[in-house]
């Protein structure tokens, strides 16, 4: 199920706020419904004319998502005044820089993830990147703190263009009451690139991003890791991988928003629809592939009993999530193993929020993070 569609509350009521808003984005969308991605390799297809047909879908869903994050912004304002970006105010002075990490090998990328298996590339991939791992970086003047950010997507897409424009307004939060510079890191995607390679881009990432803050004066220990939704699930792995390697600083903190942690379940209404819950399955699959089960707890880290020696956690849980499961689940866990995690409860949906709701997650999760940072600068 694609994390850009018309929003499908279950169960409650939805506020009547919230409702006005659904109903004026979904009046202004309307349109044919978006292509399923084709996930599976037909066999006989060349690679090079599956790769192109993925492409070509992905590029439509993100210009979708693109349009639908314009006409939620827009219907806010006419409905409610303000938009997010409204209440929060200016972020003040940033800078921005597209830079690129090196492309690492395969055998560089397992050596931050012991015990990981190998990645699973179709039979005609290399397992190595295709490209240098691109990298977003929002900054203040002099920052103290960085924070790794990975994008949502279903795993498949909300890449290049697509995450700066949806969530430039949180980044520059982040950065602003953070002190901190920000690294929005455009993972490789599946099913081209199907898992484990978004966790090993993060690791990567994760690794120079440390030796860098040394040499620009940050302490090393001011480091947070933050995903949204299926960029969640990739950070919470990340997380537990990189804690269990011992040999580097702990990360200050990983915060979540809007969770996709358990890929064996999904709300309600999505898991009563059978079209709808095969679609999601058919989503996993692309991501997975065939030869990794979605209850491994590498992948569902929601469904661990216990996960030890995890960093500060704070999660963003939509009370009307139509996709994602496991926030409150994964916060028990962290908790049970002796670490700090906190989960809070949104009135809003996976991708939809009034603009008090959505301006109070983000205001929440800097909130959150600034101390564990170190952040000293004045509130803007």
């Amino acid at each position: 199920m694609s994390e850009t569609g018309d929003a499908r509350a279950a169960g409650r009521a939805l506020p009547a706020d919230l409702a006005r808003l659904l109903e004026r984005v979904a009046g202004d969308l309307d349109g044919p419904e978006q292509a399923e991605p084709p996930f599976e390799h037909p066999a006989g297809e060349p690679p090079a004319d599956w790769m192109r047909r993925v492409a070509t879908v992905r590029a439509q869903h993100d210009a979708f998502a693109q349009r639908r994050r314009g006409v939620l912004a827009a219907a806010a304002r006419e409905l409610f005044g303000t938009d997010a970006a409204g209440l929060l105010g200016d972020p003040g002075p940033l800078s921005r820089e597209d830079v690129e990490l090196p492309v690492a090998s395969d055998g560089v990328l397992l050596r931050l993830a012991p015990g990981l298996e190998r990645p699973m590339p179709r039979s005609w991939q290399t397992p190595a990147p295709a490209r240098p791992l691109p990298v977003r970086v929002t900054s203040p003047e002099s920052p103290r703190a960085a924070i790794v950010r990975l994008h949502g997507g279903a795993f498949w897409m909300g890449g290049g263009v697509t995450r700066t424009v949806i969530d430039r307004v949180l980044v520059d939060l982040l950065a602003s009451r953070c002190n901190a510079m920000v690294l929005d890191v455009d993972y490789r995607l599946a099913p081209e690139h199907p898992y484990p390679a978004a966790v090993l881009d993060t690791l990567h990432a994760l690794d120079r991003v440390r030796a860098d803050v040394a040499a620009r004066g940050i302490d090393p220990s001011r480091i947070a890791l933050v995903g949204t939704s299926s960029g969640a699930n990739v950070a919470t792995t990340a997380a537990m991988l990189d804690a269990a390697r011992g040999d580097v600083v702990p990360l200050a903190a990983l915060a979540l928003v809007v969770p996709s942690v358990d890929a064996t379940s999904a709300a309600p209404a999505l898991r009563d629809d059978p079209v709808a819950w095969e679609k999601r399955r058919r989503l996993v699959r692309g991501y997975l592939g065939t030869q990794v089960d979605p209850s491994d707890p590498r992948v569902s880290p929601a469904l661990r009993a216990q996960l030890p020696g995890m960093p500060p956690t704070f999660a963003a849980i939509a009370e009307f999530d139509e996709v994602a499961v496991g926030g409150e689940a994964l916060c028990r866990a962290i908790r049970a193993g002796g670490g700090v995690a906190e989960s809070r409860v949104y009135p809003m949906t996976h991708t939809t929020a009034t603009p008090a709701v959505e301006a109070s997650v983000m205001r929440d999760l800097a909130d959150f993070l600034r101390p564990l940072l170190g952040a000293s600068r004045p509130l803007p």
